[in-house]
């Protein structure tokens, strides 16, 4: 049974981060650069390369029915990410060594910073370090950047919420 709030997964990551990666990640994509974009036309905002899903692809990037079905494909590539249970990602890679993987390594630095600066966070921010778990198993305590191994705080936070007031009234 799933657990409201979740996206359709049963897990303890919460709703609202999981979105604020993800349009993080579609800004950086250019998925909110107009109608002619890759991503928009693909109904694909995260830009994956899945294979094609019954659509097609395009520069093979995976075309999804509906924008709908295109954000839910981003959201548990997010989720996996941030669990551990991805084949590429793990919870103790920065937003910079997420990126070199994400991007193919095209033009890595610039995608890491337009994800960092959407989530108010610097590209050497550790994913563990957006859930506020702290360091990940297996990493030394205190290894995150400037020897914190703490969560989002209240700026971070704040940030969001202003980022997503900002990104509904340039959308609407």
């Amino acid at each position: 049974m799933r657990r409201p709030g979740t996206l359709g997964q049963e897990t303890s990551i919460p709703d609202s981060l999981v979105q604020a990666i993800a349009r993080a990640i579609a800004r950086a994509e250019g998925f909110f650069s107009g109608p002619t974009a890759l991503p928009v036309r693909a109904n694909n905002p995260g830009n994956l390369k899945l294979g094609d899903a019954g659509q097609g692809t395009i520069g093979g990037k995976t075309i999804f029915a509906t924008i709908e079905d295109g954000w839910a494909a981003l959201y548990k590539q997010i989720r996996l990410m941030l669990t551990g249970a991805s084949a590429y990602y793990h919870p103790g890679m920065t937003i910079a060594q997420v990126a070199k993987i994400y991007t193919g390594g095209d033009n890595a630095l610039a995608w890491a910073k337009n994800v960092a600066i959407s989530l108010g966070v610097s590209v050497q921010t550790k994913l563990a370090d957006l859930l506020g778990i702290g360091t990940p198993p297996g990493e030394p305590p205190g290894s995150a950047p400037g020897g914190d191994s703490g969560g989002v705080g209240p700026e971070t936070v704040a940030m969001l919420i202003v980022g997503f007031i900002l990104v509904y009234l340039v959308v609407s």
